[in-house]
């Protein structure tokens, strides 16, 4: 995941959610922990950048941010440098997921933990199988839901940015620096699903609606999301290949 296009947005949804202008809060001082979800640890060499856009303010990250040991840990490395409230900011495109609704969870926003697992009551639904990413939320038989977030001070998880104009001017740029016609080319956005099919469906709204948005930005013909689904088996995997095969042929 690269951060330097974010910066700005970052930033702001940061400041925003601190409180600034809100006397009845008075002044506190508060850190900013930045939560990605398998973003890998190159990412933290564009940390400095963030930084100076917020001057003397803690800026902590957890790569692995759907994991409660990685984030608590984030937080004790917050409460080390004796903040009292914590802006936990989740660089997730979409709200409607089940890596969101499990950090809801853990932050004490939703009564239960989540199971991002295939349907097993739908008629001839395979078994789950072990899946390849470390993305699993709650598996059958697994105690992977760990416990909810400690924390002395305030915290506060700010929303996705999936609906931030910021967000589609970003892909917007650059879908067009690769097209050579947008007007005759097609923008696909590709990422990975939730297992379940109801929350598939959901998914798949919420990444239509941006894709839709960075069409009519970018001036493009038509816009398509793909998906692929890690932790089920063939063919519900990934029911995209006539999706592909229509672009394609245009």
């Amino acid at each position: 995941m690269r951060l330097a296009p974010l910066l700005p947005l970052v930033a702001a949804v940061s400041a925003a959610a601190a409180g600034f202008g809100d006397s009845s809060m008075g002044k506190k001082d508060y850190g900013v922990l930045l939560i990605a979800g398998e973003a890998g640890a190159g990412w933290r060499k564009e940390l400095p950048a963030l930084r100076a856009q917020l001057p003397g303010i803690a800026i902590e990250s957890v790569e692995n941010g759907i994991d409660a040991r990685s984030i608590q840990k984030g937080l004790d490395r917050l409460k080390g440098q004796h903040v009292s409230k914590v802006v936990a900011v989740p660089l997730e495109l979409i709200s409607e997921s089940p890596s969101m609704d499990q950090l809801r969870w853990l932050f004490g926003i939703r009564a239960e933990p989540t199971e991002d697992r295939p349907d097993t009551n739908a008629p001839g639904a395979p078994a789950a199988i072990k899946p390849k990413t470390q993305s699993t939320m709650v598996l059958p038989g697994s105690s992977r839901a760990g416990k909810r977030l400690k924390y002395d001070g305030e915290l506060v998880l700010t929303a996705t940015i999936d609906k931030s104009a910021a967000l589609a001017d970003i892909l917007a740029e650059r879908a067009q620096a690769l097209a050579r016609k947008p007007a005759k080319e097609a923008v696909v956005l590709v990422g990975r699903a939730p297992r379940s099919d109801k929350a598939l469906e959901e998914w798949k709204t919420a990444a239509g609606a941006i894709a839709e948005t960075v069409r009519v930005k970018g001036g493009f013909r038509e816009a398509a999301v793909i998906w692929v689904r890690d932790g089920v088996r063939a063919p519900s995997r990934t029911r995209t290949a006539p999706t592909t095969r229509r672009l394609c042929a245009r």
